[in-house]
């Protein structure tokens, strides 16, 4: 599991995951605002979009499902109106 904490924000993403399984991905917004959580492959194409909107601050966290994406490195970016994180997954 890899964790990005930086303005008083973490984001925890796990490292190695096994293809067609469940991930779940948990992150603290610290205002009351939006979020976009997005999947990339390593060439920087968007594999999957998860669209989600947070209306409180706290710690949250969404499920994912990497069903039908192929072995190999992907990034987790998610997007907020503070500083975009990133996670690196590797799916095998």
């Amino acid at each position: 599991e890899s964790k990005i904490r930086e303005n008083n924000q973490s984001f925890f993403v796990p490292t190695l995951v096994k293809k067609n399984s469940l991930i779940n991905i948990t992150f603290e917004i610290t205002d009351i605002q939006g979020y976009n959580l997005k999947l990339y492959d390593a060439s920087g194409r968007l594999a999957k979009n998860i669209h989600q909107r947070v209306s409180i601050p706290g710690i949250h966290t969404a499920e994912i499902s990497i069903k039908g994406l192929n072995s190999g490195v992907y990034f987790i970016r998610l997007e907020s109106s503070t500083n975009p994180k990133i996670g690196k997954l590797i799916i095998y």
